[in-house]
């Protein structure tokens, strides 16, 4: 059984960078410590007005005039927590643990996505001993908000043109290609009126399995706001009287939602939780194979003395009825999905509703036509569209010499060639080769698993292997 041995540099970096807050948009701690990290061993160090940073050193003995070689990871990670967590992500060290020989960290996200690419990187810059060609490390900002960090870079600020994303594919297979991505949300006014039923109730649907929603939309996961939305449209069929006092949901827009709660007020408590546990029931045959551990509860509170207006209530429904959720086209040659759209994040604000949402598409094309169909949803409902971010592709690329030289190590490492897969998830190799069109692109790592949720894990032995494997690519390529 592997353990998180600290003596081992990518671990000791691991176990670094999971002290420093690193939240999306919150990165500076973790800038400032690559950067003093540059500093110390004497690197030429880059950073720009986001956050994004960039340390280069020279080529290994003989190999000074190869071309330049680009790694890159982002510093950021999802932030999410179990309900009974009191983790502060602002200021509290991840805390980290083993079991079974799988890294953990108690109640939260690991942040190996993508902490494993930072710590392999520094441990890389770090050792002289090693073979290899000149080296640029790039350590973006915002990458899991749509990757924010490396949209604001320039082609100047690269010198390679070939580039090892650590962010994609997994110990033996490369990533050949990515999808695009368009986040944003629909706002809708809060209209409030004076509430007229005498019993609060509170209704939490949660213990969905959750997910990425590039990796893990395919999975058929259930969507908690889409069934908090399914059990209120069940009351109105039950003919049930309810007002909507509150409807919140989800962590990210990148993520499936995993929880959402409900705030109603009825004259009918008894019923509605009969609705409601009828509804478990339903679900629970409907997800069986894959959600197996939905569960739906209610609990009695306070009567709120306001509700939303009926036509407020509605107009929300109706958008997450109409909203497209999940898979909406499939790449049957690369067996991954072609277009999708995750309903990721319900707030609530004093005056107006805020529903994200993350669409992804292998095309432009793709992506246009789900982006159409909520702006359609959005003007039927009172609703506009906010586009936050926007970002492109990496089409796939026949001839790959960097590719075909990671195979070849592969291949001897472990005696079969590297898989080659498509992916739908989006990271920011669509943006290195949107500011270099001629740039050899190779993604691989990295090897958690259930990122973007509290089960996240990182397996230390292939942690061990896959930092190995780099160090001999890296010797091949020089």
């Amino acid at each position: 059984m592997s353990a998180f041995d600290l003596s081992k540099r990518w671990c000791f970096y691991f176990n670094e960078i999971s002290k420093i807050p690193r939240a999306s948009r919150h990165e500076a701690a973790i800038a400032d410590y690559v950067l003093q990290f540059g500093q110390t061993h004497h690197l030429f160090v880059q950073q720009d007005q986001w956050g994004n940073t960039i340390l280069r050193k020279p080529g290994s003995q003989g190999h000074e005039h190869s071309p330049w070689l680009m790694l890159q990871a982002h510093m950021d990670m999802v932030c999410a927590k179990t309900p009974d967590s009191t983790h502060d992500f602002a200021k509290d060290p991840l805390d980290l643990y083993v079991e079974n020989g799988e890294l953990r960290a108690r109640n939260t996200t690991l942040g190996a996505d993508d902490g494993v690419g930072v710590a392999y990187m520094l441990a890389i810059l770090e050792d002289d001993h090693l073979t290899h060609p000149p080296l640029e490390c790039v350590f973006t900002v915002m990458e899991e908000i749509g990757l924010e960090g490396a949209l604001h870079m320039t082609p100047d600020q690269i010198l390679s043109r070939r580039i090892i994303s650590l962010d994609g594919g997994s110990e033996t297979s490369t990533m050949c290609c990515a999808a695009g991505g368009i986040k944003g949300y629909v706002q809708q006014p809060l209209k409030k009126t004076a509430a007229i039923y005498a019993h609060g109730l509170h209704i939490t649907i949660d213990g969905l399995a959750g997910g990425h929603s590039g990796i893990a939309i395919h999975q058929g996961h259930a969507n908690a706001i889409c069934l908090g939305h399914r059990f209120l449209y069940r009351l109105e069929t039950a003919s049930i009287p309810f007002e909507l006092c509150s409807f919140q949901g989800g962590t990210a827009d990148n993520s499936i939602p995993q929880r959402c709660d409900i705030a109603v007020n009825t004259d009918h408590p008894e019923a509605l939780q009969h609705i409601l546990e009828q509804f478990s029931k339903d679900i629970a045959s409907e997800f069986c194979d894959r959600d197996a551990a939905i569960s739906m509860r209610v609990e009695r509170i306070p009567a709120d003395a306001s509700a939303f207006s009926s036509a407020c209530m509605h107009n929300l429904l109706d958008l997450i009825c109409m909203i497209p959720d999940g898979v909406s086209a499939f790449h049957i040659p690369l067996h991954i999905p072609s277009a999708s759209n995750n309903i990721g994040l319900l707030t609530q604000k004093e005056d107006h509703l805020e529903l994200w949402f993350r669409i992804r598409g292998l095309l432009n094309s793709m992506m246009d036509e789900l982006l159409c169909k909520i702006k359609t949803a959005a003007s039927y409902t009172d609703g506009d569209v906010h586009v936050i971010i926007r970002y492109p592709g990496w089409n796939y690329n026949g001839s790959s010499p960097l590719r075909d030289t990671y195979s070849k190590v592969i291949q001897r490492l472990y005696g079969y060639p590297a898989k080659v897969e498509g992916s739908h998830g989006g990271n920011e190799t669509g943006v290195w080769a949107g500011l270099h069109p001629d740039a050899d692109i190779l993604s691989i790592g990295s090897i958690e698993q259930d990122f973007h949720t509290p089960q996240e894990h990182l397996n230390l032995e292939a942690f061990d292997r896959m930092y190995h494997q780099l160090v001999a690519l890296l010797a091949e390529l020089s």
